[in-house]
């Protein structure tokens, strides 16, 4: 497992940022660095064909579409509701100068879905993150836990594109963009694990989530500058991960305390 995970993680982070380091020392604003968010999947890729114990496996989460219809609707609705219940806060927080999209044109919507999956990050991290790091450690620990492990790993891949012009990392918050996306890591091993490590539906929360964010003023550049929404979002993500942490302990407290009584 250790060969694996750290294997992995450095040839994501490595592949990742040999496109994104040249572009933030340099300053450039280059549509090469969609490239980079694929690093972990090309990753993902080498290890597996290096490892054939690992390769059915993963092939096996990529092709897990038939689970229950809530978590499609979960996966695709969850964000949205989100967004826009911080929004309504962040609003009545004293937020203003709030930028929405013409709701004539919410047919680009579907377009738009489809742009962020392909360049937006989730086709390019998931079969990576959620396909091969995820499960790999969860063989030692529970889904959320090696979710909350991931979601280090995965902010810290991260740190280059803050230096990078017209990424939305640039205009957000580092410690608060951090905490968001390692918590997010607890929320997405949560998902795996009641649905069996399907990677196309970490790939659709990614999807939607970026969408959800791009579209409705969470973000600083449709905020009139304001980084409350964005603030707004990460206290409820971390929130919502927290109470996914405290109840998987719980529940190993209580197997635990089980498997002493039928010892003793």
């Amino acid at each position: 497992m250790a060969a694996t995970t750290v294997g992995f993680t450095l040839l994501a982070i490595g592949l990742s940022w040999a496109i994104w380091l040249p572009l933030a020392w340099s300053g450039s604003d280059s549509p090469v660095k969609d490239l980079g968010s694929f690093g972990p999947a090309a990753a993902a890729l080498i290890v597996v064909m290096a490892r054939r114990d690992r390769r059915e496996d993963w092939l096996s989460r990529l092709r897990v579409w038939r689970v229950p219809g809530r978590w499609y609707a979960l996966v695709l609705a969850g964000p949205v509701v989100v967004c826009a219940a911080v929004v309504v806060v962040a609003t009545a927080l004293g937020t203003t100068g709030l930028r929405f999209n013409d709701p004539a044109e919410l047919y680009l919507v579907v377009p738009v879905f489809f742009v962020v999956l392909v360049l937006g990050g989730p086709l390019g991290e998931e079969p990576g993150w959620r396909g091969l790091l995820l499960p790999t450690l969860a063989e030692r620990t529970s889904f959320p836990v090696a979710g909350l492990v991931v979601g280090v790993v995965w902010a810290s891949w991260h740190l280059p594109l803050f230096l990078i012009p017209g990424t939305p990392q640039a205009e957000l918050p580092v410690a608060a963009y951090l905490a968001l996306t390692v918590a997010l890591g607890v929320i997405y091993g949560s998902l795996a694990q009641h649905t069996r490590g399907s990677v196309p539906l970490a790939v659709l929360l990614h999807t939607s989530s970026n969408t959800s964010a791009g579209l409705l003023p969470v973000l600083p550049a449709d905020a009139g500058g304001s980084t409350l929404p964005f603030l707004c979002l990460t206290a409820v993500v971390v929130l919502t991960a927290a109470a996914l942490l405290g109840r998987d302990l719980s529940r190993h407290r209580d197997r635990s305390r089980r498997a002493h009584s039928r010892g003793s």
